[in-house]
């Protein structure tokens, strides 16, 4: 729904050629699929049409590669140069020209609706990478929120400085985390800083504590993670459909679960 309602408002922004639309359907749903994966939520955990900005020049990089090896209607050795400036003017006219503040008034609602969920989302993954069988891979500067497209975008130099401050300021928390406490006994400290942590999730702290907390505990359990097997677990409730559950065993060392607490989605 949403789509469609983006699409009319950018009809004017497509061009006819020989008998088509530039770009055509399967290429316009891309370039919102991009935009909506690489919009940079702001600090308050707004959508911001500033970002408008930021990434048009991203995306016309982004959209040039896409079409080219897609190999539709261009390709890098047989390049079709009108169709690939109707896709530039397409990405241009619908973040910044005429139609663009209808655009935006449509679209940024809804990145305010699904980046909560993205988050949950992403946070999933990382755990479950840290946590299944095989390497635990990471693509440098990942340790935060990364909304990079393809190259040249990926190749953008990574802020070290920024990501050890970070870590620097987690430290505390992370070392308590990795103190193993009695169930009856949680760190009640400790949760309250993780619930905070993900309050502020657009600064991108909660995946740099995810992720260290997770590393370290591979750290300290090598066995564990290199040759420890894997055990589906069966889930019930009414959310059992939105779990994934599993233990990494090995001999009678189970380690059953990494869990953190995870505020209400809107």
């Amino acid at each position: 729904a949403a789509v469609s309602r983006w699409r009319r408002i950018n009809a004017p922004n497509r061009t006819r050629l020989a008998g088509t639309q530039a770009p055509d359907a399967n290429d316009e749903y891309l370039f919102y699929q991009a935009l909506v994966g690489a919009w940079t939520i702001g600090a308050q955990g707004t959508p911001s049409a500033e970002a408008a900005r930021d990434i048009e020049p991203r995306l016309r990089a982004y959209m040039l590669k896409a079409v080219r090896e897609a190999k539709l209607h261009t390709s890098w050795i047989t390049p079709n140069t009108d169709y690939e400036a109707a896709v530039e003017r397409f990405v241009v006219r619908t973040l910044s020209g005429k139609t663009a503040p209808a655009f935006l008034d449509a679209f940024l609602p809804f990145i305010d609706r699904v980046a909560a969920a993205g988050m949950t989302n992403a946070l999933a993954q990382l755990v479950l990478k840290i946590a299944s069988p095989g390497v635990a891979d990471f693509y440098q500067g990942t340790e935060v929120w990364d909304h990079s497209l393809v190259d040249p975008d990926n190749r953008r130099p990574v802020e070290w400085d920024r990501r050890q401050r970070v870590l620097g300021e987690l430290e505390p928390w992370l070392t308590r985390a990795a103190i193993p406490v009695a169930d009856s006994s949680p760190d009640a400290e400790l949760a309250s800083q993780v619930t905070s942590l993900l309050a502020s999730w657009p600064d991108g702290r909660i995946k740099t504590f995810v992720t260290a907390a997770g590393m370290r505990l591979r750290r300290a359990r090598p066995t564990m993670f290199i040759h420890g097997s894997y055990v589906p677990l069966d889930v019930e409730g009414a959310y059992a459909d939105h779990v994934v559950a599993f233990a990494r065993q090995i001999d009678t060392d189970l380690l059953r679960h990494i869990a953190i607490p995870l505020p209400p989605l809107p």
